[in-house]
């Protein structure tokens, strides 16, 4: 299975919330962190989008979670159901385009 996602290391997700981290800067918030468009450590990010996703088991394809969606930064999520989680983030940096997902992934 290909997935389109690379984990970036300075973005994580919590149950709930999300961090994102750029050199010694770190911001956790339960709600939404709105990046598009700022600078941190001379590096521009412009945010496209962001949702969570689901999936059953680790031979199951994620699944994107529609009521998460974002399109100027990312934001926490509370899963109602088992699973594991994890957030993707379509983001270019320094105009170069990307999509990414958090570090690591929630097990609920």
């Amino acid at each position: 299975m290909n997935d389109p996602y690379t984990p970036f290391a300075g973005f994580t997700v919590f149950l709930g919330a999300v961090a994102f981290q750029a050199g010694g800067l770190i911001l956790r918030a339960g709600g939404c962190i709105f990046i598009d468009g700022t600078t941190f450590n001379d590096v521009i990010y412009d945010s496209h989008s962001f949702r969570w996703q689901r999936r059953a088991d680790p031979a199951s394809p994620w699944i994107d979670i529609p009521e998460t969606e974002q399109a100027d930064g990312i934001c926490g999520y509370l899963p109602r159901e088992p699973g594991q989680y994890r957030a993707v983030w379509e983001v270019s940096v320094n105009g170069v385009r990307h999509k990414y997902a958090s570090a690591n992934i929630l097990e609920i």
